[in-house]
């Protein structure tokens, strides 16, 4: 379920595999009998590189943030799109976003800046051009106060959950685009 962006509007900030730094991934299989049929676990950290400006000092401009995560080659699809072998099917997850560079251009006269809230979620879709887009990303609402206020980096890491669907047979080969008859 999206965040409540209600009052984040005064800016929007969507960031691609591009806008991230040092991308780290981690896996392990987790019982999938204690897990509700998931079976892999996956953590993600990076730092994603932005800027998001503050244009006064007596109240706070708050905005959204979309983010891809990078996944090492793990293809990700929500659980409400089956995509076949090769993929993992999203069941849940935890994200954690912290202030990972901020700067104020001047005097810092009543300055902030804050990761108000943040989430993980699986997308699925497919692009104009008939490839398939399924993706984790992060959600998240951010702020910045004062006028020379900038918020330039925010670190994140990500907990995935999730249930592979394993190959047929070794060596198999799974077509990225949707079969078309």
């Amino acid at each position: 379920m999206p965040l409540d962006t209600a009052g984040y509007t005064d800016f929007k900030i969507i960031l691609g595999l591009g806008d991230v730094a040092t991308p780290q991934a981690l896996e392990v299989q987790v019982d999938p009998a204690l897990n509700s049929g998931a079976d892999t676990l996956c953590s993600y950290s990076g730092v994603f590189m932005f800027a998001a400006k503050g244009t006064a000092e007596d109240h706070w401009d708050r905005g959204s943030l979309l983010a891809q995560i990078p996944t090492a080659g793990r293809r990700w699809s929500s659980a409400s799109v089956f995509r076949g072998p090769g993929w993992t099917v999203f069941r849940g997850g935890t994200s954690t976003l912290s202030l990972a560079s901020i700067y104020n251009a001047g005097v810092a006269n009543y300055a902030g800046w804050a990761v108000d809230a943040a989430q993980i979620e699986a997308t699925s879709g497919i692009s104009e051009f008939g490839e398939i887009t399924d993706h984790l990303q992060v959600e998240a609402l951010l702020a910045v106060r004062d006028a020379d206020g900038i918020l330039y980096r925010v670190s994140y890491q990500v907990m995935a959950l999730g249930n592979y669907i394993p190959l047929r047979f070794p060596g198999e080969i799974y077509e990225d685009r949707p079969v078309r008859r």
